[in-house]
């Protein structure tokens, strides 16, 4: 314990007041070693830790593994500088849970102006970390698919063009449009529409490398990014088999349904930005459009018809 029973003073027994009331967890390190020589009852419900196995560097034990060396490191140069120091880290319970901490850690003086201690106030802000997460996800991918929106494809795709400079492999921009989609809203009901792009979503993820990107840019339009690709002609058998994996009959609430997929393709030519080569995708899934299901190029080339319509898909 920090504090005696018998024979406190007053201020003593309001310091032991507030630290054990305290919504904080509250613990004091040594300044040479960062030893902890004291922890109160909210930093074992926060942690799972008991308190007395958070003393000396027990508490230590659990930090993340990527977080110990900058909470020793901060902790080294306040006792350096003698400067109070805030940080966010994360901690592994004692059942497993990983919750993020928010430490302010402040320096107790000795006579000489030496750091002696240092007293952290600890908050557990695992809840609005992950608000925040939820927050920054909802803001760069469809909500309805879990794909990325419009805003994370573009900032990808402008980060691919940067990497492909002076790369050998070509990157390659696949926007397909589904067709006879709008009879499973009419017949079967929006709600099943849904069902149906989320597993369009899940196929057209499936049917991409680890190395590409899939998203949703509203409605029933869907993009792919590849990076890389060998060639024109490796660009358009993803394309053909992302169509062929869409194409599969799918059950929807009970109701058998398909739809069919248009894509076209454009491929960057090393001086197109994001918008570029959206822009020239679509054309092409126009294109490919006209011809009822086929893989249509960008640069106006001849249209490559897919395996299923090859196959007399109506």
């Amino acid at each position: 314990m920090l504090w005696a029973a018998d024979g406190d003073t007053r201020a003593e027994r309001l310091l032991r007041t507030i630290a054990e009331t305290s919504p904080a967890a509250i613990t004091i390190h040594r300044a040479d070693t960062g030893e902890a020589t004291f922890a109160n009852s909210r930093w074992e419900e926060i942690t799972g830790q008991p308190m007395d196995e958070a003393m000396g560097h027990g508490f230590l034990a659990m930090i993340h593994p990527d977080d110990t060396d900058p909470f020793v490191l901060a902790g080294a140069h306040a006792r350096k500088t003698g400067q109070p120091y805030t940080i966010r880290y994360r901690l592994l319970r004692a059942d497993g849970e990983q919750r993020w901490l928010d430490a302010q850690v402040g320096v107790t003086l000795g006579d000489e102006g030496d750091v002696v201690e240092l007293v952290a106030i600890t908050a557990d802000v695992t809840q609005i970390v992950r608000d925040q997460a939820k927050l920054a996800h909802l803001a760069t991918h469809d909500s309805l698919t879990g794909l990325p929106n419009r805003t994370h494809v573009s900032a990808h795709l402008d980060a691919a063009i940067a990497r492909s400079a002076g790369r050998d492999g070509d990157l390659a921009v696949l926007f397909c449009d589904l067709d006879r989609f709008k009879p499973i809203n009419d017949r079967l009901g929006h709600s099943a529409g849904d069902l149906a792009l989320q597993e369009v979503a899940e196929r057209l993820r499936s049917a991409i490398r680890a190395s590409d990107l899939a998203g949703r840019l509203g409605g029933d339009e869907f993009v792919a990014v590849l990076e890389p690709v060998r060639d024109e002609a490796e660009a358009l058998e993803l394309a053909r088999r992302i169509i062929a994996a869409i194409e599969e009959p799918m059950t929807l609430a009970g109701n058998f349904a398909s739809v069919s997929a248009s894509i076209g393709v454009a491929i960057s030519d090393g001086g197109s930005d994001a918008d570029d080569l959206l822009r020239a995708a679509d054309a092409a899934l126009y294109r490919a459009k006209a011809d009822r299901g086929c893989v249509a190029l960008a640069d106006g080339g001849p249209t490559r018809r897919s395996p299923a319509h090859a196959l007399g898909r109506p």
